[in-house]
């Protein structure tokens, strides 16, 4: 009489994505937003085979929601180009806090990218935090970490906003748990960011940190904050403080060490929904 066989599942989880037309930029590179899918897609598939997906949560009234995120990138990949992702659980011995950490590595094998992220488990209906299942919390993880995560403070911000802008969350904005997706935050705080520096500038680094839930309707504000940077711009010049008019920064600004705060508001309540920190850097330096 034969056995069943015991299911394996992988330590590491590794999964290929192919960038496609509709998840790159104007430049011709992946998005930041599309590789932060990509995370989240890797991350989702190796909860399923640990018997965590998002439909065995909802059978028992559990929800995973992403608190924050660490993303630092040393190239993008462009159109057409194929990454591998490798994902894994990070056991800290927290209770209430589940830790996952993530490499991008491009078809040449080279490492081109690194993540980290911090979840929670909450019950659906309460929305009160649940105690991590004991394989979880114990988790034996391969053995080393990405340490990475850098949460934000609303003690960051002061002073005005450079840019502000205001998009109302829409039913395509909606996920699984019927809560804005997480990339839409990213999404938002891109958008006040001037097209002309995003299309030869990538973001290096990039902190999110989840703070509270939006729903389907409400307006958001976007405030972006640029914070007091030093570089080189296109000339080969040094620039130093801040840039006056942030409307006007082009092609030719700072290409290193340019970073921005980020804001997420709802309208009505002056909520703060997210809080991020992208820094910048030239696309030339990044081009492997």
């Amino acid at each position: 009489m034969s056995s069943t066989p015991t299911k394996v599942i992988p330590k590491i989880w590794i999964e290929e994505f192919k960038v496609h037309s509709y998840e790159i930029g104007a430049s011709g590179y992946a998005s930041p937003q599309s590789l932060c899918q990509f995370l989240q897609e890797a991350a989702s598939n190796h909860a399923a085979q640990l018997d965590f997906s998002a439909e065995e949560m909802a059978r028992t009234e559990r929800m995973w929601v992403l608190s924050q995120m660490s993303v630092r990138m040393e190239s993008y990949p462009r159109w057409h180009d194929t990454i591998t992702i490798e994902t894994w659980p990070v056991a800290k011995g927290k209770s209430l806090r589940g830790y996952r950490d993530f490499i991008l590595t491009n078809s040449a094998q080279q490492r081109i990218g690194r993540a980290s992220t911090m979840w929670l488990m909450l019950n659906s209906e309460t929305k009160k935090p649940l105690k991590l299942p004991a394989e979880l919390a114990n988790y034996v993880s391969p053995g080393f970490e990405n340490e990475i995560l850098n949460p934000l403070k609303e003690s960051e911000f002061t002073g005005e906003a450079n840019v502000v802008q205001e998009f109302l969350i829409r039913a395509s904005d909606i996920d699984w748990n019927m809560h804005v997706n997480n990339v839409c935050y990213l999404e938002w705080a891109l958008e006040a960011v001037p097209p002309r520096f995003r299309l030869s500038n990538q973001i290096a680094e990039l902190d999110i940190s989840f703070i509270s839930e939006g729903k389907y309707g409400s307006t958001v504000i976007a405030e972006c904050f640029e914070q007091n940077t030093c570089g080189v711009n296109g000339d080969g010049e040094e620039i130093a403080g801040n840039v006056t008019d942030f409307r006007d920064v082009g092609e030719n600004s700072i290409d290193e060490q340019t970073s921005y705060l980020h804001r997420i508001r709802e309208k009505e309540s002056q909520r703060v929904m997210a809080l991020l920190r992208t820094k910048w850097c030239n696309k030339s330096r990044k081009d492997h």
